[in-house]
């Protein structure tokens, strides 16, 4: 899902960073007003700040946390096809040097 084209412009760090820091700023500019302990809107609207930046920090952890699996697989895969490659290319070898042999 991440690798849409669509969202790639969106899921970048610095991009996610940026949300959050703006999200955290909102947030202590709400909290720093007088009074917002006392008014259940504006908690309200603090709690809801502090639940989106806990989730798009979780759900940039599990990208980045998938796409280094991701990665992990796909060079164990790579070292897989060269070792079968190899193998083969051995086997290819014996063979021609078996029938020169012969």
């Amino acid at each position: 899902m991440t690798s849409h084209p669509s969202l790639q412009p969106v899921l970048r760090r610095s991009s996610v960073a940026t949300l959050v820091q703006f999200l955290r700023n909102e947030r202590d500019d709400v909290m720093a007003q007088p009074g917002t302990a006392d008014h259940s809107e504006n908690a309200a609207y603090v709690r809801g700040l502090q639940y989106a930046i806990d989730t798009i920090t979780t759900m940039w952890a599990s990208a980045v946390i998938a796409s280094d699996a991701l990665e992990q697989t796909i060079r164990e895969d790579l070292v897989e096809d060269e070792i079968e490659t190899s193998e083969t290319a051995k086997a290819v070898d014996y063979l021609t040097d078996a029938v020169d042999y012969l």
